[in-house]
């Protein structure tokens, strides 16, 4: 264990999908590459956590530094955003907005090069907080569907439609 694991403690990402391990530096920021595949678990949203060992006092200060606070606030917020089902099969995929996200919205379907496939501008939300995007008229593959608010928060998701 390094000297910086030994003062502060440790962090791991945990890949369930393929059980490893990978140790995280706490002091800079970390890159993990990862493969989904069309295999079920690959493209679970459960699929990696994170795991500390160690004092929790001095690992939340080093931990403070590993990403920046918009980052921060878009991971979180990307954890609430919902889309089902996922993988995409039928007529309709159904997303839902959380509580904190409000105003008028747009949304973007695009696939792994960019390409916009699908647009929706000007979304009110109502008090069921969802919507629903016909999923029909997107080819089988992987996209991002990513959430602009109005003003300027962004939230990304990976999708993947099926084409039945």
């Amino acid at each position: 264990m390094s000297e910086m694991g030994n003062q502060c403690g440790a962090a791991f990402l945990i890949d369930k999908f393929k059980k490893k391990k990978y140790p995280l530096k706490l002091d800079a920021t970390n890159l993990i590459e990862f493969d989904i595949e069309n295999i079920q678990g690959s493209y679970a949203s459960d699929r990696f956590f994170i795991t500390f060992h160690g004092s929790a006092a001095n690992i939340a200060t080093k931990a403070k530094s590993i990403i920046p606070e918009s980052q921060a606030k878009e991971t979180n917020l990307k954890n609430e955003l919902s889309v089902f089902p996922n993988p995409v099969s039928g007529e309709f995929m159904q997303i839902l907005i959380p509580a904190n996200i409000t105003g008028k919205l747009s949304l973007t379907i695009n696939n792994l090069n960019g390409l916009k496939i699908y647009q929706l501008d000007n979304i009110t939300i109502d008090d069921s907080r969802k919507v629903s995007i016909p999923a029909n008229k997107i080819p089988a593959g992987i996209y991002y569907l990513t959430l602009f608010t109005e003003n300027g928060n962004k939230f990304s998701r990976k999708v993947i439609f099926t084409g039945e």
